[in-house]
């Protein structure tokens, strides 16, 4: 894919993320079929219909469990695509443990972020074992993960 396609993926997953209710990071995510095309979008928040995050429901805040989705399940939940067909996502974040699994399961091959998710060695990990290539975007220049 061209670098000019990779970067606006990006910056629109940076602007995606503006749309986060998470009073902790906001997270934006833009989901394409292997040429490019946008297939969905996604930002972390609480689902539809419930409160968005505040200061009596968030995790980081209080002992309870955290009410928002992530950007990659909003983006995914949000397509209507086969999800055997190989998909390429784009984050502002590298991806956790948990949606790592679920982005191996949809059929991600390809995967770009600007930041690094705290404690993302095990999803990494997990991708790479999953033959899913991994690319930051960092300083104008993507490196493979």
């Amino acid at each position: 894919m061209k670098l000019e396609k990779i970067k606006f993926n990006l910056e629109l997953a940076k602007m995606i993320s503006k749309r986060s209710t998470c009073l902790r990071l906001s997270v934006g995510a833009v989901l394409t079929d292997i040429k490019g095309i946008i297939l969905s979008v996604g930002y972390n928040g609480s689902p539809s219909g419930l409160p968005h995050c505040n200061k009596t429901n968030c995790l980081d805040l209080i002992p309870k469990p955290c009410r928002a989705l992530h950007a990659e399940i909003n983006s995914i939940i949000h397509s209507s695509v086969d999800f055997r067909l190989p998909k390429i996502m784009f984050l502002t974040h590298s991806p956790c443990f948990s949606c790592a699994k679920i982005l191996i399961a949809f059929g991600v091959k390809e995967l770009y972020f600007l930041e690094r998710y705290r404690d993302d060695l095990r999803s990494i990990k997990l991708l790479k074992e999953a033959k899913v290539k991994i690319h930051q975007y960092k300083n104008g220049s993507i490196k493979a993960i």
